[in-house]
């Protein structure tokens, strides 16, 4: 009897010390494959290379997604 306890214990202590570890990790990694929102609209160049973008982006669209939508 009194080994399990000292294991439940022994494993309570295992599960708070891990949780208090894992609760001080910084997990904010700034990704590093496109920009951040801030540095896309703090400049007015930026801004319209993003715009650019986005237009390109609908040219790729098939017609019929663009004439279903107004119906």
């Amino acid at each position: 009897m009194r080994i399990k306890n000292k294991l439940k214990y022994s494993l309570l202590a295992l599960i708070a010390s891990t949780t208090v570890s894992i609760q001080s990790c910084s997990i904010d990694v700034v990704p590093q494959d496109r920009y951040a929102e801030e540095a896309v609209w703090a400049d007015p160049s930026t801004i319209e290379l993003y715009v650019d973008g986005l237009y390109a982006r609908v040219q790729k669209f098939p017609v019929w997604v663009v004439s279903r939508s107004r119906i």
